[in-house]
């Protein structure tokens, strides 16, 4: 990559509260803070002021609890002022939810230590997870998807796509929300769309013994989906009113994302595991390619660039749900071994958000509304995050937008055996269902994924 940068170094600092962010400007030297911070950084030096537009923004995504979705026994739900803010024009389009069932923090550490233990599996075990003929979108999926791209300014015919192999996936159908028997929608819609096995294949499960390491893991997962999906109920019925009470001639019925969280069988759940940064394998088609790449570059603004320096672990890209359920990330230490057995064992794998192993400039990234800035969040362990996507954007004619994202993986990591595992459980409809006035589901994410694999 030829855009490079160093950001913060890490000073030795106190561990941070989960609920404030850092913010820092190397404009003028100043430090500018959102509400309260603990943990300091040192600025280092660069041999160009960063641009204004790329710090990380005095915004900060909403957080509320459960308790504050609840609309049933005469609660009232979210205020219009906080959708606003959350999901409104002027937004980050993300909400973050606290105070969440008391099973949720240990079901996510299971599960989310278990893709570290899924993708360490030997080759030829995670190549009989893989499906080709579905874009590879049930099972594993490493190296496949296409989310970064270079254009050559001097010739729109010279498109590059870099596969984002910097992480590995399981794809599971969460049909079982609606029917614990189902592994697939069921065969009525199977049969309608009998060339869309994007979202009509069977799951496919990895072996559970203890060579894998993996007892446990099918359950464990359907049962943290089932928990993320229930939560994803209760924000969609507030995002309904909001939405129908705003545009009601832009919506197509007043419980819409109700009732897809509660009748799709196509709702997807992405288990990702990025790999240490040891594991990074750049493939060039040859030198020439790399150097009409290193032009490209030299064109791109200045966000363009830093965005695309930073999205090392996951390219820029829109989730073509129409709520995505987000987890906060659990950090590996994986020379320390994946099999903990014990509490002291356990501890010295997972890493907390100050250990000094890490990178604090790591993480998840988003984009404004105004496509001016670009944001850290970051999701407390005991959380949950919602943000919108880009079929909540076509059926709300673009009242909502999708959020765009990435994930970097920190300079600081290199040469470490560091991986970042987390959840996302996109909500999305049936195949049959209308998503603008020219396509249904399935036509729409059929056009999607052609273009992004």
């Amino acid at each position: 990559m030829v855009v490079k940068k160093n950001r913060f170094c890490p000073a030795p600092a106190p561990r941070p509260h989960f609920y404030f962010f850092l913010l820092t400007s190397s404009i003028q030297g100043k430090n500018l803070f959102h509400n309260i911070s603990i943990t300091t950084y040192q600025i280092c030096p660069r041999p160009r002021p960063r641009p204004l537009t790329y710090l990380m923004s005095c915004d900060s995504p909403i957080i509320v609890s459960l308790n504050d979705l609840k609309t049933d026994e005469g609660y009232p739900g979210l205020k219009d002022e906080i959708l606003e803010k959350a999901f409104g024009p002027n937004s980050l389009g993300i909400i973050i939810i606290k105070d969440l069932p008391i099973q949720f923090v240990e079901l996510r550490k299971k599960v989310l230590i278990s893709a570290s233990k899924l993708a360490n599996l030997p080759t030829d075990q995670l190549k009989s997870l893989e499906c080709e003929k579905n874009y590879w979108l049930t099972g594993w999926s490493c190296g496949k998807e296409k989310l970064r791209q270079t254009n050559n300014n001097n010739n729109n015919n010279n498109n590059y796509s870099i596969p984002d192999d910097k992480k590995g996936s399981f794809y599971i159908n969460c049909s079982f929300y609606k029917d614990d028997k189902l592994e697939s929608p069921p065969q009525e819609l199977i049969d309608k769309f009998p060339n869309h096995l994007t979202y009509t294949m069977k799951n496919i499960w990895p072996p559970e013994d203890e060579n894998s390491g993996l007892i446990g893991f099918k359950q464990n997962l359907k049962n943290l989906c089932n928990l993320i999906i229930s939560i994803s109920e209760s924000v969609a019925i507030n995002c309904d009113k909001y939405i129908k009470s705003h545009y009601p001639n832009d919506y197509p019925s007043n419980d819409y994302l109700t009732k897809i969280v509660q009748n799709s069988t196509c709702t997807k759940a992405r288990l990702l595991h990025y790999f240490p940064n040891y594991n990074y394998n750049y493939n060039y088609n040859n030198k020439e390619e790399e150097k009409e790449e290193e032009e490209d570059n030299n064109n791109l603004t200045d966000l363009e660039a830093e965005a695309l320096s930073d999205d090392n672990w996951c390219g820029e890209h829109l989730d073509h749900s129409c709520l995505t359920g987000l987890t906060s990330a659990l950090y590996i230490d994986e020379s320390k071994g994946l099999n903990p057995h014990h509490a002291a064992a356990a501890a010295a794998v997972v890493l907390d958000n100050s250990s000094p192993d890490l990178d604090p400039d790591s993480g998840l990234y988003i984009k404004n509304r105004q496509n001016d800035k670009i944001i850290k969040i970051n999701i407390p362990h005991d959380c949950l995050a919602f943000q919108s996507g880009s079929t909540l954007q076509q059926v709300s004619k673009n009242k909502f937008k999708a959020v765009p994202h990435f994930v970097k993986s920190g300079n600081n990591n290199k040469g470490k055996s560091i991986a970042r595992n987390t959840l996302a459980v996109f909500i999305q409809p049936n195949l049959d269902e209308m998503v603008n006035e020219m396509e249904n589901f399935a036509q729409y994410s059929d056009r999607i994924l052609k273009s992004n694999h």
